[in-house]
């Protein structure tokens, strides 16, 4: 599993992505103006901000901080500073989750400290400012640190198939388990985006001799579908769906339940579509088992049709046949249907 755990003294300001997928891409985190004047309870001529002490937990896919908030209020010849420290728990793409008081705030703050794990990812920290720095000197001191993350490499290996009326796409991943899969599927019409941990996925109701463009991209461990730092570059391969010359199969299923001296319900499951998706169904009820000639016919759609007795103990033999752009597949053989002679059964 694609895991990482890094501390060190991390401070930030903005919220940056890279603007090509598959590069590297460096996150900030900050405190939002207004959140932090809410908690000093005062914003005067602006708030500053320092943070410490980040841990970066893939496991909990979040950022783990201290932050140090700071503004100057005077009215004539008076001023005042107010100040405190609070915990902060930022998520991956940079967004405030959570903050909390901190009554231990980091006393040795190591400039040297710069973390990297096996994935490129690299943490570091940096302060400009005089010798002596401090971090209440907001105005001068300022304290910086940045996660640069290197994204995964692309998916590999992407193939897709046609099974019946569907695609079947495949792809190696730098580790099954690293992230997200996002897959795009395009065609004339519409463009589809799909998301799966896993490294198949199935894309029904294709249309026949439609072509369709496949993107794979994954996004790193802890990243949702909005979020955009770290993601691989796409994989790409199209396919042209198959003309729909393979009709759909029968039912190879079909039931009735007599569901009182006057209604039949008959269901029926099992019949293939073929190159493209059943739109139909017809239904033939003879007199008999043997009988070559309908007494009616019936076109319904979905797998199941509910027929009324013209008498008590009322009997059919039904057949069925699913329609698809290709034509009517052959006829499924007779079921016997019946109601009860009845309503006391």
């Amino acid at each position: 599993m694609r895991r990482l755990l890094i501390t060190s003294v991390l401070t930030s300001v903005a919220f940056v992505t890279s603007p090509h997928a598959g590069a590297s891409s460096t996150i900030s985190l900050q405190i939002p103006l207004s959140t932090a004047a809410h908690i000093l309870g005062h914003n005067c001529h602006g708030i500053q901000q320092q943070d410490f002490a980040s841990t970066l937990d893939a496991e909990e896919s979040a950022v783990f901080g201290a932050v140090y908030l700071q503004t100057n209020c005077s009215q004539g010849s008076k001023s005042h500073i107010f100040q405190t420290w609070v915990s902060a728990r930022w998520s991956y793409s940079g967004g405030l989750e959570a903050i909390g008081p901190m009554y231990n705030p980091p006393s040795n703050i190591n400039l040297a400290a710069r973390h990297s794990d096996d994935y490129g990812n690299v943490l570091t920290d940096t302060l400009s400012g005089p010798a002596g720095c401090s971090v209440a000197a907001v105005n001068t001191c300022h304290y910086r640190a940045s996660l640069q993350w290197s994204a995964i490499p692309k998916p590999t290996n992407l193939a897709v198939q046609q099974n019946g009326d569907s695609l079947v796409a495949t792809w190696t991943s730098e580790d099954p388990s690293a992230g997200l899969n996002v897959v795009t599927v395009t065609t004339p019409h519409k463009v589809i985006r799909l998301t799966t941990p896993t490294e198949k996925i199935v894309i029904p109701g294709v249309v026949p001799g439609t072509r369709y463009s496949i993107n794979v991209s994954t996004l790193p461990l802890g990243h949702q579908l909005s979020d955009h730092e770290g993601v691989s570059e796409s994989a790409t391969t199209s396919i042209v769906s198959q003309p729909a010359t393979i009709i759909a199969t029968p039912p190879s299923t079909v039931s009735s339940d007599g569901a009182d001296s006057h209604l039949a319900r008959i269901t029926w499951s099992g019949g293939q579509s073929g190159n493209s998706r059943s739109d139909g169904q017809q239904i033939r009820f003879f007199s008999s088992a043997s009988d070559p000639t309908p007494v009616s016919t019936v076109t319904v759609s979905g797998t199941s049709h509910t027929c009324h007795a013209p008498n008590p103990g009322s009997e059919w033999w039904v057949s069925i046949r699913t329609h698809n752009q290709a034509g009517w597949s052959p006829w499924s053989p007779r079921v016997h249907v019946s109601v009860p002679a009845s309503s006391d059964h």
